[in-house]
């Protein structure tokens, strides 16, 4: 079985406020249920202009997967993270 390749980060403050530590959590549990996919998580920093400039981003936390920014200035449900990944990847 070939494996699909999810990458999500999380953008949020240098220093993970409450809300994207939620939102890790969230981005976690989800991606256990993905055993068709190989899925990594990471944080990167709201305020650096580079990410701002690539994702538009301005309020954290903010979800990207896969280079798709897909929710930002909330912490995002199970449900919302799985119809997200299963759009993006086309299920």
């Amino acid at each position: 079985m070939l494996l699909k390749k999810i990458v999500i980060q999380i953008a949020g403050p240098e220093t993970p406020c409450d809300r994207c530590k939620k939102t890790r959590q969230i981005v976690e549990q989800v991606i256990q249920t993905k055993s068709d996919s190989d899925a990594s998580v990471e944080h990167i920093v709201l305020t650096d202009k580079t990410t701002i400039e690539k994702y538009g981003v301005l309020k954290g936390p903010a979800v990207i997967i896969n280079e798709v920014l897909v929710s930002e200035g909330e912490v995002p449900t199970q449900n919302y993270l799985v119809k997200a990944i299963d759009q993006i990847l086309g299920q």
